[in-house]
């Protein structure tokens, strides 16, 4: 005669294995086989199911011995096609919890219902910023409002007993099946809040306010929508298993009159006038803390659009310190009108001036 019911547990007959070896392959076989390991395996999922109903049979001792005594041809099993494998493999991890971790769903849609610590949502805040906190960094005090909701005023739901689903259990003979639907009171969450007038956080309003001053410290040279987090001033519990969000600080920098930034280096445009352009001049930068004075002789005859590099002198370089950009400034030379009734001595006067000025 020929047992399969054995063998899809991958039990040999012949030694008589104990209750304890039969829901030992069981748990084996069904860990491994379960649909919420191998999905969309039609295959796997009958399998599955063979495993569930050899179970059923071999755990049964009056099963069992008829069973034994029959052999697959001649046992007839009436209740075979009323089995829900997923009850069985409920009804054996139920105490156990979830094998598959918290976010275990089954395939057959049965659900199991863990209580967890949900993370509330981050805030983010965007804040304005001057070239100048570039340049200098940032360390400044900040007070940041903080809503709360009122956990004191936030009771277990009696209905669900705080585990957000009713269950009934229907008994199947050696099984269990077990129904559940999120409970209507609390819509799942297992708490529900009931305000009190004499509560000393709330004064039965739900919320209160919360004043906590931060320190924002960011290094010199941070750049445009810079991020940083504080911890815990987030979206705040609505229930006691929650965890407070974060909120986020995004620093968004506002143009400066004198400067173009391109990442560290600074872009300045002086306008000069033609003779100046060509004799020179000293000109003031307004930099931050100070000023640059600068003689234009140094460069020559200046050029108009043409740019000059300061060394050093522009943003510093982030999380880096003694390291600096560049300052980049670009002259535009103002247009020259020239008197269109010159007479031959203006011109010729002008033109050995003009040779003075050319090197040879």
């Amino acid at each position: 005669m020929a047992f399969k019911f054995y063998e899809i547990l991958g039990l040999n007959k012949n030694n008589n294995p104990s209750q304890q070896e039969i829901k030992k392959a069981y748990h084996k076989k069904a860990l491994k086989h379960h649909p919420d390991k191998n999905p969309n395996d039609k295959e796997n999922e009958i399998l599955f199911k063979e495993i569930s109903h050899a179970y059923t049979i071999l755990s049964d001792e009056n099963k069992k011995r008829t069973y034994d005594n029959l052999g697959d041809e001649n046992y007839q099993d009436g209740n075979q096609h009323d089995m829900n494998p997923e009850d069985i493999f409920q009804h054996f991890f139920g105490n156990q919890g979830s094998p598959f971790g918290s976010s275990f769903t089954s395939s057959f849609n049965f659900e199991f219902n863990r209580k967890q610590n949900r993370k509330c949502s981050n805030i983010t805040k965007i804040i304005n910023a001057t070239l100048e906190d570039v340049y200098n960094g940032i360390d400044s005090t900040m007070k940041i409002n903080v809503k709360n909701n009122c956990l004191n005023c936030i009771n277990m739901c009696r209905e669900c007993d705080g585990k957000g689903i009713i269950q009934t259990i229907r008994n199947l003979g050696i099984m269990q099946q077990i129904m559940q639907k999120t409970c209507d009171k609390c819509k799942g969450k297992g708490e529900i809040i009931e305000l009190n007038k004499s509560c000393k956080k709330c004064k039965g309003e739900g919320t209160y306010m919360d004043e906590h001053n931060t320190n924002l410290k960011v290094s010199p040279g941070f750049p445009n929508n810079y991020k940083t987090s504080f911890k815990g001033l987030g979206e705040q519990p609505k229930s006691k298993n929650d965890i407070a969000g974060d909120l986020i600080i995004q620093i968004n920098i506002i143009e400066n009159k004198y400067f173009k930034r391109d990442n560290n280096d600074l872009y300045y445009t002086y306008k000069i006038n033609y003779l100046d352009s060509i004799f020179g001049k000293i000109i003031e930068i307004p930099y931050f803390n100070e000023n640059i004075k600068l003689n234009t002789k140094k460069y020559g005859i200046i050029l108009h659009n043409n740019e000059y590099i300061i060394n050093d002198k522009g943003l510093p370089i982030f999380n880096k310190k003694n390291y600096n950009g560049n300052l980049i400034i670009k002259f535009e030379i103002n247009n020259v009108k020239l008197k269109d009734n010159l007479n031959e001595n203006e011109i010729e006067e002008f033109k050995k001036l003009f040779r003075k000025l050319i090197i040879d």
